[in-house]
């Protein structure tokens, strides 16, 4: 059964969002028991390809190598992919998840920040003043967080600007391959180019332990997925989620703007605090919460704009100036989709719109229907059978 566009696309938010809010809440399991940061990567690695070759061997997905001309670009993605994904887990070592959270939710700006860099985009007043307050929030928290640790902070800082670049430049990759790549295909490509970076990371976490350790963290790390099955379950979930949130954030990626889908993980991580109230309970002072309201704050009045003016069909004008943010735009359906428009792109757009009516009054003729044209063959035809 086909699924159409505009059902589709809530559906891979949704899935998105559960196995964002899931992997979170995981790793920070993970982090506290199984320490060995660039291991939880290669495993989570090892599902997300393990899940593209299944596919591909039952026929439902088959594979394909990358074209030649897009490999430099996959390879410098994967350096990428291998610093988020190791910045995230270390971070989730040595902060809470709210204060993991709170750093997070500062991707967003800067992807747009990148956008505007990149991609030419403009910045407002909006953004610049919902930036100043979710800086302000996350301090004022960072300050009141009982379990703060620089060390943390600071990767945890690291991971956000990782995320924030990354996500435009895959949303750029993924534009340019998707006409030769699916999701599912890009996601493989991306992770098995990770491997050869993992080598001698991996080399050093399993075999060069502290000074005067009697055993390898090698074997170490075989006695923790032994004789540790809660744990072993816990990082073969979290291999499996690596599987899905990857292919989802690249369908998404090849449909909506990266700031789109960051401010989507607004809500995402919203949901992540309150579930790890009850999951991973860390103490704050009532001082704490006001900053991490500030900094919801700061997030909603950049996401939420003022309504625009209807048009005369009854959808929603988009504003003048192209932000790099998401736009909620109402269809002739009458549903809400996320769209992201530069200026270039509504002017290019104005353009080809109006040109049929230039030509129209130009000519002073009317444009003729595809049934019209269809209907005027077939008479032609009848008339030149009446003449043989």
């Amino acid at each position: 059964m086909k699924i159409e566009a505009h059902h589709l696309l809530p559906l891979l938010f949704a899935g998105h969002a559960f196995s964002s809010v899931t992997l979170i809440l995981l790793n920070k399991n993970i982090a506290l028991v199984f320490p060995y940061a660039f291991t939880t990567v290669f495993l989570q690695n090892f599902g997300t390809l393990f899940g593209a070759a299944f596919l591909h061997i039952i026929r439902v997905h088959p594979l394909r190598f990358p074209p030649k001309r897009f490999l430099l670009r996959l390879l410098i993605n994967a350096v990428w992919l291998v610093g988020v994904l190791w910045a995230s887990i270390v971070a989730l070592q040595k902060v809470s998840v709210p204060l993991y959270v709170l750093a997070r939710n500062t991707v967003p700006f800067q992807t747009a920040l990148l956008d505007w860099a990149i991609l030419g985009s403009e910045l407002n007043a909006r953004t610049l003043w919902g930036l100043a307050l979710t800086f302000i929030g996350t301090t004022i928290y960072t300050t009141a967080d009982m379990e703060v640790d620089s060390t943390g902070i600071s990767y945890a800082m690291l991971n956000t600007v990782l995320v924030a670049s990354i996500c435009v430049y895959e949303s750029a990759t993924m534009k340019m391959v998707k006409a030769e790549l699916s999701p599912i295909q890009m996601n493989f490509s991306r992770v098995l180019f990770t491997t050869p970076f993992l080598v001698l990371p991996l080399y050093f976490e399993w075999f060069r332990g502290e000074e005067g350790a009697t055993t390898l963290p090698f074997d170490e790390i075989i006695r923790i997925l032994r004789n540790e099955p809660v744990v072993t379950f816990q990082i073969a979930v979290s291999a499996i989620l690596a599987f899905s949130i990857g292919n989802f954030l690249l369908s998404l990626q090849a449909r909506v703007s990266a700031t789109t889908i960051q401010l989507a993980n607004m809500g995402y991580k919203f949901a992540t605090t309150l579930l790890s109230r009850f999951t991973h309970p860390s103490e704050v002072k009532l001082v704490g919460w006001l900053g991490y309201a500030i900094c919801t704050a700061g997030l909603v009045q950049y996401a939420v704009r003022p309504s625009s003016k209807k048009t005369s069909s009854g959808g929603a004008t988009p504003s003048k100036k192209g932000t790099g943010t998401a736009e909620f735009t109402t269809t002739g359906g009458g549903r809400e989709s996320h769209t992201t428009t530069s200026s270039s792109e509504r002017k290019t757009r104005n353009r080809s719109s109006s040109s049929p009516d230039k030509s129209k009054a130009r000519n002073g003729t009317r444009r003729t229907s595809p049934r019209e044209r269809v209907v005027r063959r077939e008479r032609s035809r009848k008339r030149s059978r009446q003449k043989e």
